[in-house]
């Protein structure tokens, strides 16, 4: 069985301080929920955060996503670059404002470590 056509368990961390924060957050899940490759298993609570690093820069709303999906690792990626994209993520500064910001926090027991992903 190769990894693309098993089922992975993953979880998904989503942030914004830019625009509506929570509209944003709101969005993405409504977005991950529309792709046919991913189901959204279970939903947390917004939370309001304070910026790490930069520190001049609005609070954040967070949350995280439990998913399950059928992706490979680097796929689900790309999905979550395209999301932010088309939401106006624009990537000026590491750790600064941004209307969106999905990471792969952890996809079932890998461990992955390259170039494009550090899970």
């Amino acid at each position: 069985m190769n990894e693309s056509s098993r089922r992975v368990i993953g979880y998904i961390g989503i942030g914004s301080n830019k625009g509506d924060p929570v509209q944003n957050c709101v969005e993405v899940v409504e977005r991950l929920s529309a792709c046919e490759t991913i189901k959204v298993l279970k939903r947390s609570s917004l939370y309001r955060t304070e910026p790490v690093g930069f520190k001049d820069q609005p609070w954040f709303i967070n949350a995280v996503v439990e998913i399950r999906t059928t992706l490979g690792a680097h796929a689900l990626l790309e999905i979550l670059q395209t999301i932010e994209e088309r939401m106006g993520r624009v990537r000026v500064e590491k750790g600064g404002p941004r209307v969106i910001d999905l990471d792969i926090l952890l996809y079932g027991e890998r461990v992955i470590q390259d170039a494009t992903l550090c899970v």
